[in-house]
């Protein structure tokens, strides 16, 4: 178990930056599914994102937020050490996101007040 622990662990962080930011420009091709994950990619960093607004928010440093994103921190970490192609990430990552998407939601909720009162001029 540990030989298969450390493997995955490796195998995560060589893998990390393709999981979080992939597909990167330079390996755009013309055929219309690279905008198709490019957009997945920029939706899975919202999300990201808001719930880790929310987190930091005093509403969200409960223990179930904080099980929530340790859950979907610990399942994409062993999403990114299975990472093979983007196809396949792009999956795994949906399944990330639908754990996250609650807490994002949470966070959208938080700042949208806080949009109203700032003053216009």
């Amino acid at each position: 178990w540990s030989g298969l622990l450390i493997t995955t662990l490796c195998h995560s962080a060589v893998n990390l930056p393709q999981a979080l930011f992939g597909p990167f420009f330079w390996e755009y091709g013309p055929e219309p599914i690279w905008l198709i994950s490019g957009l997945s990619t920029l939706h899975f960093l919202v999300v990201l994102a808001l719930s880790l607004v929310f987190l930091a928010n005093k509403e969200g440093r409960g223990w179930v937020p904080i099980g929530i994103v340790l859950v979907a921190g610990l399942s994409f970490i062993m999403f990114s050490g299975l990472l093979s192609n983007y196809g396949i990430l792009i999956r795994f990552r949906a399944t990330t996101e639908i754990l996250l998407l609650p807490l994002a939601a949470s966070g959208l909720m938080t700042l949208l007040p806080q949009a109203r009162a700032v003053p216009r001029t």
